[in-house]
C-alpha cells in the first residue's frame, strides 16, 4: 500500500488539520503512547504548518490545511472510481479527528504567509504586511471543520476513512447523521442504500474507527468506548502502537462468555454444536452461554520510533498475534520500531557484530532489571534502528486487514 502515505495500511494520508496535545483516559490518566509523539516533534520544527502542540492555556493552535490538501480525497475517488477500486485514507496522522477543541481554530489558503514560528499575530502582520488578501486568513471553530470535514467524507463512496483516535469516548457525540438519501425520514425497516436497520442514525460504509492503545490500561479504558460505536462503523479496530506492554484482549475479541464469568476466544466445541442452542460451559456445566460477535474487527500492533523510544517484547507481540488469530480476527504488524530482539536479529542484514548496536535487557513485564524472586529470562534488545528493524515477525509479515466494503 501506500499510495500517497508511508504507513503499511493505508493508500492515502489526509490532514485537513493539524495540532493536538498529550490525550488523557476518561479517568484522567495520562495516556502512555503519547509521550514520545512524533507529531509534537515535527509542531516544534514547523508550528505554522503543524499548529503549536497543546492546549489552549499551553499556547497550542490548530491549522487547517490548505484548500488543496483539504480537498485531495475528492481527486483520490475520481482516481479510486476510475479504476473500479475502493481505496483507503487514514484521517489525522498529525491531531485526533475527535480532540475536543474549544478554542478557535486558525484556517487558510495558499495565498497567506506564514512565520517560522507560527505565532497568530506575527502571521497575520507579515501576511498584510506583503499585501495578501486577509480574508484568506481567519479563524473558525473545529466543530465547523469538522463539519466541511464529514462533507467530504460523504462525498467520497470509493475510499474507505480510517479514522484513528485516543478520544473514542468523545466519537457518537461529534458524529452527525449520515447523508444517506434513502434513510431519510425513514422509519424501521431495512435501508436498501446503506443496509442498516432503523431510522438513519449516523452509519457510515466508507468509515472505519480505530481506538489507539498502548498496554492494558488504555485497552481496558478505550476498547469498551470503542464499542459502544459499534452501530455507527463496519469496521471497529484497535491500534496498538507503541505496544507497550502484555495485554489480553479476550474481552474485547469476538468470544464465549458465561454466566459464572468463564470466557474464552477460543472455539471449544464443533461449528455445528454453535447453532443448536445447548452450549455447556467446560467450567460451570451450565448452559449460559453465549458467543459474543460484535467485537473488535482488526488489530494493529507496532513498535516505537524515534529518539526517544521504548522497546518492544516479542512476546507481547506473539500474544496479540495468537489471541487473533484464536477468535479469527485480521492482525496486522507494522513494525519492530527501533528496537529489535535477539531472536529476529540476522547477522546477514544487521551485520555480525552486534556490539555496533545501543543494547538493552527487557523483561516480559516491561522493566529492565529482574525483580525479587523473578524466574523469567530477559530479552535482549538491539536498537539497529527503524528501517533495519523492518516488520517481519517469525520469518513472514502479517498484513491481515478486514474486508473491505466496494461501492
Amino acid at each position: 500500500m501506500g499510495e500517497n502515505s508511508k504507513i503499511e495500511w493505508t493508500h492515502h494520508t489526509w490532514n485537513p488539520w493539524r495540532g493536538c496535545e498529550h490525550a488523557t483516559l476518561p479517568d484522567g490518566t495520562p495516556h502512555p503512547g503519547c509521550l514520545h509523539c512524533y507529531a509534537e516533534r515535527g509542531a516544534k520544527r514547523n508550528p505554522a504548518v503543524m499548529g503549536r502542540w497543546g492546549s489552549a492555556s499551553e499556547g497550542g493552535t490548530r491549522v487547517v490545511a490548505v484548500d488543496k490538501t483539504f480537498n485531495a480525497p475528492k481527486t483520490w475517488n475520481d482516481l479510486a472510481l476510475a479504476a473500479d477500486r475502493t481505496d483507503l485514507v487514514f484521517v489525522d496522522s498529525y491531531s485526533d479527528f475527535f480532540e475536543d477543541w474549544q478554542e478557535e481554530v486558525l484556517c487558510h489558503d495558499e495565498t497567506a504567509h506564514y512565520t517560522r514560528d507560527g505565532d497568530p499575530t506575527d502571521v497575520a502582520t507579515n501576511a498584510q504586511a506583503r499585501g495578501y488578501d486577509m480574508d484568506a486568513y481567519h479563524h473558525t471553530t473545529l466543530a465547523d471543520v469538522r463539519s466541511r470535514a464529514f462533507g467530504i467524507i460523504d462525498q467520497c463512496g470509493n475510499l474507505v476513512f480510517q479514522l484513528l483516535t485516543k478520544r473514542p469516548q468523545n466519537v457518537r457525540r461529534m458524529w452527525p447523521a449520515s447523508n444517506c438519501p434513502e434513510c431519510a425520514g425513514r422509519g424501521v425497516g431495512k435501508c436498501p442504500a446503506c443496509k442498516r436497520n432503523g431510522p438513519d442514525n449516523g452509519f457510515r460504509r466508507n468509515t472505519w474507527l480505530l481506538a489507539s492503545v498502548s498496554d492494558q490500561a488504555t485497552v481496558d479504558a478505550l476498547a469498551p468506548e470503542l464499542l459502544k460505536c459499534d452501530d455507527l462503523f463496519p469496521v471497529l479496530g484497535l491500534s496498538i502502537e507503541p505496544l507497550l506492554g502484555p495485554i489480553d484482549l479476550t474481552a474485547y475479541l469476538p468470544h464465549y462468555v458465561c454466566t459464572c464469568g468463564w470466557r474464552s476466544v477460543v472455539d471449544p466445541w464443533p461449528r455445528q454444536e454453535r447453532h443448536t442452542g445447548s452450549i455447556r460451559c467446560p467450567r460451570c456445566e451450565g448452559f449460559d452461554t453465549d458467543f459474543v460477535f460484535r467485537a473488535v474487527d482488526w488489530v494493529i500492533v507496532g513498535g516505537e520510533s524515534g529518539p526517544r523510544a521504548r522497546p518492544m517484547h516479542p512476546d507481547w507481540v506473539r500474544s496479540i498475534r495468537d489471541q487473533c488469530e484464536g477468535a479469527g480476527v485480521p492482525f496486522f504488524f507494522k513494525q519492530w520500531g527501533e528496537w529489535l530482539p535477539m531472536d529476529e536479529y540476522s547477522p546477514f542484514k544487521h551485520g555480525v557484530d552486534n556490539d555496533r548496536y545501543a543494547h538493552r535487557f527487557l523483561y516480559r513485564d516491561g522493566t529492565t532489571h529482574p525483580k525479587s524472586g523473578c524466574s523469567d529470562l530477559p530479552t535482549s534488545m538491539f536498537r539497529v534502528g527503524k528501517k533495519a528493524a523492518g516488520r517481519m515477525l517469525d520469518g513472514r509479515t502479517w498484513d491481515q486487514m478486514p474486508e473491505v466494503a466496494t461501492a
